[in-house]
């Protein structure tokens, strides 16, 4: 069984990275958590998306999440059982949840946003989050041990 505690640093440093990640994401995951930093926005493209394609299990205000704590407003919270791997298609739009500047992930509105997202496999442990507002990412190593291979380095659809 994975646990919290096995997660390491990732550095998302090139979209190949990225594309990697999401279709290892999209075979291993039972769930997913967004979180809007900034408090509840339902005009929130991630949300709404996300909204019309998986299965909401649970929403509300927090002030701590995987990989982060805050004082004073709190967040909101978004969890979902993926039922539809779709999802993972509207991913692929984004360059990478960082914006790709040299080696060190740096947070940017032209990529993912600011929203923190976190993958689960069907146990509920983490395999994979980001502290977006620092430029983190977070992976459980099992993620990284399966083989990944592309045709043509084209997303497979299902």
């Amino acid at each position: 069984m994975r646990i919290k505690d096995d997660m390491i640093f990732m550095e998302l440093d090139t979209h190949e990275k990225y594309e990697k990640l999401l279709f290892q994401l999209r075979k291993m995951s039972n769930y997913v958590q967004l979180i809007q930093i900034d408090g509840y926005d339902n005009k929130d493209p991630h949300i709404l998306i996300a909204d019309q394609t998986l299965e909401k299990t649970d929403m509300g205000e927090t002030r701590a999440w995987l990989g982060t704590t805050r004082r004073g407003k709190a967040s909101f919270q978004h969890r979902y059982r993926i039922t539809d791997k779709s999802f993972f298609d509207y991913l692929m739009q984004f360059e990478n949840f960082f914006n790709l500047e040299g080696t060190v992930n740096k947070i940017s509105l032209k990529s993912f946003g600011t929203d923190d997202i976190a993958f689960f496999d069907k146990d509920q442990c983490p395999l994979f989050y980001t502290v977006t507002h620092e430029g983190l990412a977070f992976v459980h190593p099992d993620v990284l041990r399966v083989d990944v291979s592309f045709r043509e380095k084209t997303f497979p659809s299902y």
